[in-house]
């Protein structure tokens, strides 16, 4: 079996996190902040703990740490859900403006750097194999959980 695959996704979010980090490094933040800020960022649509949880692949506890911080530093607010009050949504705070800049512009550059050479061709065949991947994992998880 080839595990290429697995090496290469892996080193995509490893080289994003250092990446990212770097670039956050005068606020001062643990990398596990930083996946906090740049899954909220990067997945507004997605804005509560365990999305994070899931699809980050990051411990309960080391994302309730990270998300506490980022609270006690102003970063984020909660928000209580109206319909579930033991849902809460993680929102970015107006002290996050530049930082969001900066993640933004971090993902748009990762982006295209990780992209350099591959033709607008490529990357209609790289999204349809994704997509097929996606549907075999969706798959998977429905044998399998």
């Amino acid at each position: 079996m080839n595990t290429r695959y697995y090496d290469f996704f892996h080193k995509v979010q490893k080289d994003y996190r250092h990446y990212c980090v770097s670039l956050l490094k005068e606020y001062h933040f643990t990398s596990y902040e930083v996946d906090v800020l740049t899954f909220l960022v990067n997945n507004p649509t997605l804005d509560q703990a365990k999305d994070i949880v899931y699809i980050k692949g990051i411990s309960k506890g080391l994302v309730a740490k990270a998300v506490k911080s980022l609270y006690d530093k102003g970063y984020i607010n909660i928000k209580i859900d109206d319909k579930d009050r033991r849902c809460m949504h993680l929102l970015l705070s107006d002290k996050c403006q530049d930082i969001s800049k900066i993640i933004t512009d971090s993902t748009s550059e990762f982006t295209k750097y990780l992209q350099n050479g591959i033709t607008s061709d490529d990357m209609v065949i790289i999204n349809s194999i994704f997509m097929k991947m996606n549907k075999n994992l969706d798959e998977f998880e429905r044998r399998y959980k």
